[in-house]
């Protein structure tokens, strides 16, 4: 082997090692997905949200329920303005600075409403 050969071979693997630096960096550890997770009727317009807390102080959680926009909540939430015996579903992720996790959703139903007119 030349000298020059071995010269090039320390310039890649120090070009390699700073590679690794770099991308050592870069990568983040999302949050985990929350955990059971569950939508539970409370009326016939509510519903309720409860799931395992996590004692991360950074993690933040988010809802969305029934296509809607995600916004965040705390351990328990409770969802409101459906209609009377109306299949939802909600999905719920954890946001850190690094990133947001995966979703996990559940499905209920909201109850009967009361009768206005009894005929």
């Amino acid at each position: 082997m030349h000298i020059e050969d071995v010269n090039r071979s320390k310039v890649y693997c120090k070009n390699m090692l700073i590679w690794i630096f770099i991308l050592i960096g870069i990568v983040k550890a999302l949050p985990s997905t929350p955990v059971n997770f569950e939508v539970i009727t409370l009326s016939s317009q509510c519903l309720g949200l409860s799931w395992q807390p996590t004692t991360d102080s950074d993690i933040s959680h988010e809802v969305s329920c029934a296509n809607s926009l995600w916004t965040e909540v705390s351990t328990e939430k409770k969802v409101c303005n459906f209609a009377p015996y109306t299949s939802v579903t909600c999905s719920l992720r954890a946001r850190s600075s690094d990133g947001v996790s995966g979703e996990t959703s559940a499905t209920s139903t909201t109850s009967c409403g009361t009768p206005s007119k009894v005929l």
